[in-house]
């Protein structure tokens, strides 16, 4: 039985919107001391929203419970991080004054006689009070910040760089150093394996399968979660699902549950057709006779359907992916032949006398540590990047389509439509909304600029765009990156089947087994070729 002082986090009658849309309703969920949960749940359900509701930077209905006996580091999507020009140190010194800020702004408002009157908005402001003083940020340890940081191989000499010059993966280093070193209980992480090179992620699922702190993690890497997870809460139609178990189990329990719920679903539908039209029968015969004993029967079956309630449809909660890749109409067998290839930028040789071939239809992942030039072949292939000696042949007749992480190539001040249209001018509005409905993009959305639009969903309309073109070839930089796990599962099954050639760069694990027929290993200025599944083989990255 669960001691009740290890309770950490209450939530009951939680309910959450994001303009017209409710994102939670009445939610209810537990989290104790030493759990490893994972926050699953589609794109746009509200997980990140969730985490900044327990950080006290948003407002919801409901009761929200923070334990003071537990001190809280919390690890969000900083974007405003990513472009930072100052130094983290720097960075770190803000971060504290900003929250020591927010303290006294509060601690402000408890001198007004008013908020003692509304009890109400007096417990919200003590419980906002509370989180703020025992989230664990303004215990700063740069040394031990430098440790972790060197367990994680940044690479020391970029630590008094401005954080704007730094790539994505040393930026998250940066973050997860920072969270991880403060003196807490508990520990919530925002997509903390997005850009990490392997090596570093086998590091952080050591780290937190060999502590008893508690962890609150959203991911979409289901072979990290599969790791480090030993419970998994789902957002599924606006309420917290809780499976205790691991993500292999949690696949096969969900679809269980599922199951259970369309069949019980069906049941009761079935029931209640054939109870309105037993009702519908006999208030046709008491209208017809004048017979109120009829009437009374009716009324008794309207009450019974009545009383069966009402029970959701997962189709109605679940989206549901049917993507599909077009392949063109190239039939030569070479796709890219490299000959003598040498690649560098000012301060580092990428490649030096590489020699490989693409062929048509072979499905092959780039790996790498971080800033060894996987990004770069992508771009080299793409044409992109042509400052380079030796030979990259690339077919002239090819129809390349590339998925940039960065999205670079994107006008960020065109309309959803506007970057679709390119694909193919010649398509109906319906015929682009109907590509947008397969990857569940949010309809409502549909004429907001880029510039608007989160990380997933710039990846889903990049994907959608994809789609459109009719390619021979795809380039994937981290295709995976934002996207919940219903998509990244569909993503896998139509790139199988789709009968091009495909080049991509992954830290999905998971992803990277099920879609790599070869890997091309980059590492000491060569690459070396690998035939075979991905499981079939170890790296040391």
């Amino acid at each position: 039985m669960t001691n009740p002082q290890d309770l950490i986090l209450r939530v009951s009658n939680f309910e959450k919107a994001y303009g017209t849309k409710d994102l939670l309703d009445k939610a209810e969920l537990l989290i104790h001391k030493g759990d490893k949960l994972t926050l699953l749940g589609q794109n746009g359900c509200g997980k990140t929203t969730f985490i900044k509701c327990i950080a006290g930077e948003d407002d919801y209905y409901g009761e929200l419970e923070l334990n003071s006996e537990f001190k809280l580091a919390i690890m969000e999507q900083e974007k405003s991080f990513e472009h930072t020009q100052k130094t983290f140190s720097d960075y770190l010194e803000d971060k504290k004054n900003s929250l020591l800020e927010k303290q006294s702004v509060l601690e402000e408002k408890f001198t007004d006689p008013a908020i003692y009157e509304d009890t109400v908005k007096y417990e919200k402001l003590l419980a906002d009070c509370t989180k703020l003083q025992i989230r664990a940020e303004s215990n700063i340890d740069e040394i031990k910040i430098k440790q972790i940081l060197t367990e994680l191989g940044f690479e020391m000499n970029d630590y008094n760089k401005p954080v704007i010059s730094l790539s994505g993966g040393q930026k998250v280093k940066l973050r997860l150093a920072e969270i991880l070193s403060r003196d807490a209980d508990f520990f919530i992480l925002d997509e903390p394996t997005n850009h990490l090179d392997f090596k570093s992620i086998k590091w952080l699922e050591q780290k937190i399968k060999n502590t008893d702190k508690t962890f609150l993690l959203i991911s979409h890497d289901r072979h990290f979660v599969s790791v480090v997870s030993n419970r998994i809460i789902e957002i599924e139609n606006k309420k917290f699902i809780s499976y205790d178990c691991g993500f292999n189990n949690f696949l096969i329990r969900k679809k269980k549950r599922h199951e259970e719920i369309k069949n019980k679903y069906t049941s009761v539908e079935r029931e209640k057709k054939r109870l309105k039209k037993s009702e519908d029968e006999k208030r046709k015969w008491a209208h017809l006779v004048g017979s109120k004993k009829m009437k009374i029967q009716a009324d008794n079956l309207k009450r019974r359907a009545d009383n069966l309630g009402t029970i959701d449809n997962p189709d109605d909660f679940n989206d549901t992916y049917k993507l599909h890749f077009y392949n063109g109409d190239f039939t030569a067998t070479q796709v890219f032949k490299a000959q003598n290839l040498h690649k560098e930028f000012p301060t580092q040789v990428i490649f030096e006398d590489v020699d490989f071939l693409i062929e048509k239809q072979e499905k092959i992942v780039l790996l790498g540590k971080n800033g060894i030039g996987k990004s770069t072949l992508l771009k080299m292939f793409y044409g992109q990047d042509q400052d380079y000696e030796g030979k990259l042949q690339i077919n002239p007749n090819l129809k390349i389509g590339y998925l940039d992480q960065e999205f670079a190539d994107m006008d960020k001040k065109q309309t959803v439509m506007q970057y679709l249209w390119e694909a193919d001018q010649s398509l109906m509005e319906h015929h682009v909304i109907s590509y947008l409905v397969q990857f569940g993009f949010d309809l409502t959305r549909i004429d907001n600029k880029i510039e608007k639009l989160s990380g997933g969903e710039k990846t889903r309309i990049s994907l959608v765009k994809l789609m459109l073109s009719r390619y021979d070839v795809l380039l994937l930089d981290e295709p995976t990156n934002n996207l919940d796990v219903e998509l990244i599962e569909s993503l896998e099954k139509s790139l199988n089947n789709y009968k091009g050639t495909i080049v991509f760069v992954s830290h999905d694990r998971r992803f990277i087994d099920r879609v790599a027929k070869k890997i091309f290993i980059i590492k000491d200025k060569k690459i070396e070729v690998v035939s075979g599944d991905y499981q079939k083989f170890s790296i040391n990255s």
